[in-house]
This record gives structure tokens, C-alpha cells and sequence, in this order.
């Protein structure tokens, strides 16, 4: 009888021991001091046409308790443009530039959905800056006593916009390891802007270089608005310093 019990004991030893022995942890459930990462704010609208200068940025993310981090990012974005081989009479010579900064800090709560799936929601609040820059070259011939004349038109346009901005938000974000994750948000943003335009404008004789007349305006507007967009950002997180 000792002997058949002391054998149910052996044979029962292996799945007692594979019972007990502790389950991995999910992708999703592993929690870094640390996580650095590379956005992209894409433009659904006219997809392929708008986002040619794609704002680009750096998030970094405080984790100070396994479901929630402080956000601290920036975004910048440049464009230039020109026209060439540009004929003034009838396609007029024009370049254009425009550099854009944006700097926020926010707060976020995560809650892991699936093994690899972590939603979460938060808020960001943030400054931002514009500065928008045009040059124009024109022609255009007119009959003065009786003869052609053509004149040159130089015009020159600067606009700043100062921003301040709220943005709840939303997102997932799916881990390829338990250090690397994607992940994308969407977000409702809020923002006030202060613009200033200056603009001038001159006008000279072509042949001789004379001036004509020159003109200048300036111009400040407030505007406040609030844009819900539905992918405001996607990114690649790399996570380090464990918890």
C-alpha cells in the first residue's frame, strides 16, 4: 500500500510543479522609467499632397506608476517652395518658406486591453510657434501716352502666429517587443492664435529701374478654434530603466 501511494505521489510530482510554475508576463505588462520616441503628425486630407513636409517630432514619456506617465514632446516642421524657369509676364517668379515649432506637456492613463494592446487617454498642453515667409516678381504691361510700358511688381508677405493649445486625447498602441511598441492617437485640439501679417509692395518701371510707388500694410488678428482629428499622431516608442 506504502508503495502505491509513495508512486501516485512521483507520478502526480510533474504537473503539481507545472501547475505552480509562474505564467510569463504579456508583452504589455512589462513598465520602464523610460520611453523615447519618434512622431509623425499626418494630414488626412489630400493625403499624398499635404504631408510631402510631415511634421516630425520627439515624445518622451515618465512612467510614475505602472498605468500612468507624464508626456514631453516637441514638433517641428519646414517648407520651402519654388517656382522655376518662371516667365513674370505670365507666370510669375515666386518662392515661399515656412517654419513651425510646437513644444507640449501632458499627463496620460494606460490600461492594457490584450497581451500586446495598451489604450490610453490623457491630455496635452502646449505653445507653438509660425513664421510664414513669400516673395513675389510680376509683370504686367500697360499702354502709358500711347506706348507699351511694362512695370515690375516686387511683393514680400510675413505672417507669425503664436499659438497656445489644449489637446485631449486618445490612443493604442501595440508592443512589437516589451521594449518597442507602436502606437497612434487621436485627439481634440483647442487652440488660440495670435497673428501678425506684414506685407509691402513696389513697383518700378522694368526697362529703367524707376520707382513708381510703394505700399505697405500690417495686421493683427486673434482666432480660436477647436479640430477634432482622428489620427493627430503616430509614433515608435523605444522603452528603457524598469520600473
Amino acid at each position: 500500500m506504502r508503495t502505491l501511494f509513495c508512486a501516485a505521489l512521483l507520478s502526480g510530482a510533474p504537473a503539481l510543479a507545472q501547475a505552480q510554475a509562474p505564467t510569463p508576463l504579456p508583452d504589455s505588462a512589462t513598465t520602464y522609467k523610460h520611453q523615447l520616441g519618434l512622431t509623425a503628425s499626418p494630414v488626412l486630407e489630400g493625403f499624398f499632397r499635404n504631408n510631402r513636409s510631415l511634421p516630425l517630432g520627439l515624445l518622451y514619456k515618465r512612467q510614475v506608476r505602472p498605468n500612468q506617465a507624464w508626456r514631453l514632446g516637441a514638433v517641428g516642421s519646414y517648407r520651402y517652395t519654388k517656382r522655376y524657369k518662371p516667365y513674370p509676364l505670365t507666370n510669375r517668379d515666386f518662392s515661399e518658406s515656412s517654419l513651425s515649432v510646437e513644444a507640449y506637456t501632458g499627463y496620460e492613463w494606460q490600461k492594457a486591453l490584450t497581451r500586446r494592446w495598451v489604450g490610453y487617454a490623457g491630455v496635452d498642453v502646449g505653445v507653438g510657434y509660425t513664421i510664414f515667409h513669400s516673395k513675389e516678381y510680376s509683370e504686367r504691361g500697360e499702354v502709358v501716352n500711347g506706348e507699351l510700358t511694362v512695370f515690375s511688381f516686387y511683393d514680400q508677405n510675413r505672417q507669425r502666429t503664436y499659438a497656445v493649445f489644449a489637446r485631449p486625447l486618445v490612443g493604442a498602441r501595440y508592443q512589437l517587443r516589451p521594449f518597442l511598441y507602436l502606437s497612434a492617437e487621436a485627439a481634440l485640439s483647442v487652440r488660440y492664435n495670435h497673428y501678425r501679417f506684414r506685407g509691402s509692395i513696389v513697383r518700378t518701371f522694368r526697362d529703367t529701374g524707376e520707382l513708381v510707388g510703394i505700399g505697405e500694410g500690417r495686421s493683427l488678428e486673434n482666432q480660436t478654434s477647436a479640430t477634432l482629428r482622428p489620427l493627430s499622431q503616430i509614433s515608435v516608442h523605444y522603452l528603457f530603466g524598469r520600473l
